[in-house]
């Protein structure tokens, strides 16, 4: 909670304490500590846990800490009260869904003379066309792998800012992104896929100057891509477990929206363990089959609550 609702939550715990109703004061934003640092604790923050379960990873600096009050003997919850701006920050800021999509066989299509100009310039035309059909997202190809951004906001109730978190449709692209590799360097492709905050405060993907790109993002995200196809690499080749064509951190896994039935078979299925450059605390990725992933997810396009209910705000 944001402080300036500190000394309103005391009075009301003290009234409370004394008798009186229990008053509900601000707007908490569920959270969970995962580790202390000596000048941060790192949370798991909870923008929506009413119509999917999205969980995000963030840090908060010791300098935006105010207090933290746990009352045991009412059942009252730790509140973590933290500074307005960055509470505020949080909500909003833009945060950002990465896929990094990689070819499989494009050494070996160098080394037979398989790869052509022709070839190369097809598939950056057919890249370009994907690009303007899905203005929503940022695409930076090489010719044997293509990054992926999309920016989402949370929002809050108080503002014309709303929940825009919609991590299915990335998955959406994969099939597309299959097709054209497939037709033009007859190849297959795999695709590995995280979400988290970004430190970039604006809302545009991308920031062009001349000869200047900017992603508008930390490499940090970029790593713990990296890190997730690292990971399955060696637990291919240690029998681990088979290659797949699409590799999602947890966070992102569990946030999408299943379809009720597929919610026993998503139980049973492993999540492998991978050291994330933005984590104290280890960290998991999921192996599937794209196609299996798409075809269970629910029906429809449907963003934000779609029952109504408030969600998280800031203070």
């Amino acid at each position: 909670m944001g402080e300036t609702w500190l000394d309103p939550y005391k009075i009301s715990i003290s009234n409370f304490i004394n008798g009186e109703e229990y008053e509900c004061v601000g707007y908490p934003s569920f959270a969970s500590v995962k580790s202390i640092g000596q000048d941060y604790a790192e949370l798991s923050w909870y923008p929506n846990i009413y119509d999917r379960f999205h969980r995000v990873a963030i840090i908060l600096p010791r300098n935006e800490f105010i207090i933290c009050l746990e009352l045991q003997d009412i059942d009252e919850k730790p509140r973590i009260f933290v500074t307005d701006n960055w509470l505020d920050n949080i909500f909003t800021r833009s945060h950002s869904v990465f896929a990094l999509v990689d070819t499989i066989g494009m050494k070996k299509a160098m080394k037979d003379g398989t790869l052509t100009m022709d070839k190369l310039s097809l598939l950056r035309k057919r890249i370009d066309s994907l690009s303007v059909q899905n203005s929503n997202f940022a695409f930076v190809s090489f010719a044997d792998s293509l990054l992926i951004k999309a920016n989402w906001t949370v929002g809050r109730i108080d503002s014309e800012m709303g929940y825009t978190y919609n991590p299915e449709l990335i998955l959406h692209l994969i099939p597309k992104i299959q097709k054209i590799y497939k037709e033009i360097m007859s190849m297959n492709i795999y695709t590995i896929i995280a979400q988290g905050a970004n430190e970039y405060y604006g809302n545009e993907l991308i920031h062009v100057s001349g000869n200047h790109f900017c992603l508008n993002s930390l490499g940090l995200a970029f790593s713990q891509l990296k890190y997730i196809e690292e990971t399955a690499r060696g637990n291919i080749k240690g029998n681990i477990h088979p290659p797949e064509d699409l590799y999602m951190d947890e966070n992102y896994f569990h946030s999408l929206r299943f379809s009720f039935e597929f919610y026993e078979e998503k139980d049973e299925l492993i999540k492998y363990q991978y050291r994330s450059p933005v984590a104290d605390v280890d960290s998991h990725y999921y192996a599937a089959d794209c196609g299996n992933i798409l075809q269970n997810l629910e029906r429809g396009e449907l963003i934000g609550n779609r029952w109504g209910i408030p969600l998280v705000a800031a203070s």
